[in-house]
C-alpha cells in the first residue's frame, strides 16, 4: 500500500480498534519508550467457536532480536487463552521464520501449519495456556 498525501500510511480498520468490542490495540513499550504496537482480533469459525487473530504485530528495528518481539507474543498469547491464528503473508519470509520459531517454542511444537484459503501465505493455528489441540 502507499502512503497518503500527508506522507502517512492509512491503515483501514484503525480507528475501529478503539471502537469495536472484538478488537484490541496494543502498545508496546521497552524502557518507558514505545517499541512496536499489536492488534489482535477475536473471529468466529464458520462453527460459531471464538478463536483470536494476531491482525497486526510491529516491532522496531532497533528492538528486534533483543527478545521484545517474543515477549510481547507470549503475553499477548497468555492474555487471551484459548484458540489462535496467525498467518503471514507469502512474500515475508522474515515475519514466517519469527512465528514459526515463536510459536513452536511457545507449544512445545505442538501448532498446525497450513496454506491460506487463497493460497497466498502459511497459517499457524494453537491453543494458548493449558488449551491444547
Amino acid at each position: 500500500m502507499d502512503v497518503d498525501e500527508n506522507g502517512l500510511y492509512r491503515y483501514n480498520y484503525f480507528d475501529q480498534y478503539w471502537t469495536e468490542n472484538e478488537r484490541f490495540p496494543f502498545l508496546i513499550k521497552v524502557n518507558e519508550k514505545y517499541g512496536g504496537f499489536a492488534f489482535v482480533r477475536k473471529l468466529k469459525h464458520e462453527t460459531g467457536s471464538s478463536y483470536y487473530s494476531m491482525a497486526e504485530f510491529f516491532i522496531l528495528k532497533k528492538y528486534r532480536k533483543i527478545g521484545v518481539g517474543k515477549q510481547s507474543a507470549f503475553q499477548l498469547f497468555n492474555f487471551f487463552p484459548g484458540e489462535w491464528e496467525i498467518s503471514e503473508v507469502e512474500e515475508n519470509i522474515p515475519s514466517q521464520w519469527f512465528w514459526r520459531r515463536i510459536i513452536s517454542e511457545y507449544t512445545n511444537g505442538r501448532y498446525i501449519e497450513t496454506e491460506k484459503k487463497n493460497g497466498r501465505g502459511p497459517v499457524q493455528r494453537f491453543y494458548s495456556m493449558e488449551d491444547t489441540m
